[in-house]
């Protein structure tokens, strides 16, 4: 199956399942104070971190080895075993910490976090050894029905009085569900562990652990830094306009799940002509959708929280747009990222990680005492402005790049465009409301997509090929 066609089915199950969520979500803020929801948030910080260091990079390192079929019974089974001792013995000294963990967390979730991060870490792993068997359309299902899971138990035990310990509960019930689904359906047979794999393993995850780390602090150390000088009220409001955010970083997030895999067998074939024709195309169609989402949360900042989750979380609108920005930079960014990984160079992508984390934790240490909440969206948006240039400089020594300023350029114009018609919308139509809301909102895409049309470039390198894989993946047309 091509990357186009993977993609695109990837993309409707994370739309789907990314609807369910935001509808969670909203309802979560409607039941629960910002301060009970940023205690979960902080628990999900703690969570993905502790998780980023018990996986130490095995997680990706097996899927590139199972892409390239390295051994791939030995590989799955050292993986495995590997991920066992260094999520168990995570596990355990969470458990010997319970005591200040629950204080940062301001509740008793410590032994929660202990088996969310067994079950967490074990069900991801299972998706990456179907991504390295590249059956990554597959997982989409795998990882919708996590998120199904994670809302429908968690709304239900809120709505029966569990608080935030029901919405932790779904969140753990979600990753058993992932986890089981993913194993069962598991083709790669359980070989004999061995030492060799798992110098093989170490070699790739060394270098990965430092990339991962990059995406561990763009999403979760503004987060963390905010819960250690401001009150967990803030930590709600902010997480909630980050969350505003996520429906436009699928189409990159899903676009890269696609492209590694590939990128990684394109790489062992040395065929650099087709990695540097998909990361164009990737970064292009990132930038196709980001941009104009900016322009709308310029817009409509304000009543876009005030709908979707009331009036407690309106605060965040302050930072929405410098977090919208931060959309647009990462969905270059990434493609860099996945890139410079899939061909083998896991080094230099740890690199520029590394010292764009040291740079994001000191411009947030700096910036949250003082300007709040603002200060850590800057902090981020800083920090992957600096991500993505040091990834353009060292993959362009390994492929040739194509990126056009003036295909950017008429997104920004078209992009503009709409939101003058958007602007004459809201005399008309009262935006504060959820009817009036979403027919601005869906109607800028509509307006943002005929426009674009009526742009040669724009028409012929995004929205034809769009509506070629769209039309073959739904079967109206052969491809």
């Amino acid at each position: 199956m091509s990357i186009a066609k993977s993609g695109f089915r990837l993309l409707l199950a994370q739309v789907l399942s990314t609807a369910l969520l935001f509808v969670g979500l909203a309802y979560f803020a409607r039941k629960l104070e910002p301060a009970v929801l940023g205690s979960f948030f902080l628990f999900r910080v703690l969570n993905d971190g502790v998780g980023l260091l018990s996986d130490f990079g095995i997680r990706r390192s097996v899927e590139k080895r199972l892409s390239e079929n390295e051994r791939p019974t030995q590989t799955f089974a050292t993986g495995l075993v590997m991920k066992l001792a260094l999520v168990l013995s995570f596990a355990g000294l969470i458990l010997l910490l319970r005591g200040p963990i629950n204080g940062y967390l301001g509740a008793q979730l410590a032994v929660l976090l202990a088996v969310s991060i067994v079950f967490k870490e074990m069900g991801w792993y299972g998706v990456h050894v179907l991504r390295g068997e590249l059956r990554v359309t597959e997982t989409a299902v795998v990882e919708a029905s996590r998120l199904v899971v994670w809302v429908g138990i968690g709304v239900a035990l809120v709505e029966l009085g569990y608080g935030i310990r029901g919405v932790v509960y779904g969140f753990i019930a979600g990753f058993v569900v992932l986890g089981l689904w993913a194993f069962v359906r598991i083709e790669t047979a359980f070989g004999r562990p061995s030492r060799e794999c798992v110098d093989s393993i170490l070699s790739f995850s060394k270098y990965d652990f430092v990339s991962s780390t990059g995406s561990y602090v763009y999403n979760w150390i503004d987060v963390g830094i905010i819960g250690l000088f401001l009150a967990q009220s803030a930590v709600g409001v902010y997480e909630y306009a980050w969350q505003v955010t996520l429906p436009i970083a699928i189409v990159f997030e899903v676009t890269t799940k696609s492209v590694f895999p590939q990128v990684s067998q394109w790489h062992a074939s040395e065929d650099t002509e087709e990695i540097s024709r998909v990361v164009s195309q990737a970064a292009s169609v990132g930038l196709f959708l980001s941009v104009p989402a900016l322009f709308g949360a310029i817009l409509f900042a304000d009543s876009i929280l005030l709908v979707l989750f009331g009036p407690a979380y309106v605060a965040g609108a302050a930072v929405l747009p410098i977090l919208m920005g931060e959309k647009i930079v990462r969905s270059v960014q990434v493609v860099l990222n996945t890139t410079l990984r899939g061909i083998d160079q896991p080094r230099k992508s740890a690199i520029a990680t590394g010292v764009t984390v040291l740079v994001n934790l000191g411009l947030n240490v700096m910036l949250v005492p003082t300007y709040g909440i603002r200060g850590a969206a800057v902090a981020t948006l800083g920090s992957v402005c600096l991500n993505a240039v040091l990834h353009w400089y060292y993959l362009r020594d390994h492929i040739p790049l194509h990126f056009t300023g003036r295909l950017t350029a008429k997104i920004a114009g078209v992009s503009l465009l709409m939101s003058g018609v958007l602007l004459l919308a809201t005399r008309v139509l009262d935006v504060n409301n959820i009817v009036g809301l979403f027919t601005v909102v869906g109607g800028g895409a509509l307006i943002y997509f005929l426009l674009s049309a009526f742009v040669p470039t724009l028409r012929r390198n995004l929205i034809q090929p769009g509506v070629r894989v769209i039309l073959a993946s739904t079967g109206l047309r052969g491809g």
